[in-house]
């Protein structure tokens, strides 16, 4: 049986049928790929909800008020390593005093809430979290002179410069000898200490001399007793005799 010369070019024509669709089958793909990426260009961006910074890593903590508990927590909210949120409850009723965020990555506090007590933590007025006073054994937070530690142990406020509000520092009390707790402590330790001895020598001085006094009134009674007794004993005496000889007649 002979070949049939249209059978080539029947095959032909299904080759390039076959490449036609791919090629058609190619574009729809690009197009629907370009079209894709289009859509993703417009849409706009899903925002993920901002993590609470209060979960970020603990880097330090800080005690303000001398007493062993940790009042303060500086932590990592975004994990670059360093400090971007402070918050701290001094008095432990469940409220924040201070609370403090940088937002922005420039180190400086931009949220602040109790920022009056920023000073509690830092000796410089611009409220930059990596000036906090970290190294609570020596942290002084009313700047009184005293430390925290110091304060608490003495039964003083570690937050207020003047305990007993008698226009005397805290510090300045406890240099010269006086009791910071006390408003009517304000003299020198060393100058009470003499006031309160020589009191007691004079009082000790006025019993002796009252005790002087009384045992040389017990002698001058005796003396006056045994005169009187003398006296008595003898006039009697006299008397009888007289007696005795005027009976003789």
């Amino acid at each position: 049986m002979g070949l049939n010369p249209l059978d080539g070019i029947e095959g032909l024509e299904d080759v390039e049928e076959l490449e036609a669709q791919e090629a058609e089958e190619a574009e729809a793909a690009e197009a629907e790929a370009e079209a894709e990426a289009e859509a993703a260009a417009t849409e706009e961006p899903v925002e993920e909800a901002p993590q609470d910074p209060s979960w970020g890593q603990l880097i330090d903590t800080v005690d303000v008020t001398g007493d062993g508990i940790a009042d303060v927590e500086l932590r990592d909210a975004d994990a670059d390593g360093n400090v971007d949120y402070v918050e701290g409850d001094f008095d432990h009723d469940g409220i924040d005093d201070i609370k403090l965020q940088d937002t922005d990555g420039d180190r400086m506090a931009d949220e602040v809430t109790g920022g009056e007590n920023w000073e509690l933590l830092s000796d410089i007025g611009d409220k930059d979290l990596d000036w906090i006073n970290r190294n609570s054994d020596a942290l002084d937070s009313d700047k009184d002179g005293v430390t925290n530690i110091e304060e608490h142990d003495a039964g003083i406020d570690p937050l207020d410069k003047d305990t007993d509000d008698d226009n005397l520092p805290d510090g300045w009390e406890v240099d010269q000898g006086s009791d910071p707790a006390d408003w009517q402590s304000t003299q020198d330790a060393d100058l009470v200490a003499w006031e309160a001895q020589t009191e007691a020598e004079s009082e000790a001085s006025f019993a002796a001399s009252q005790l002087e006094t009384e045992a040389q009134q017990a002698w001058n009674g005796a003396a006056d007793a045994a005169y009187d007794a003398g006296y008595d004993a003898a006039a009697d005496a006299s008397y009888d005799a007289g007696a005795d000889a005027g009976s003789e007649y």
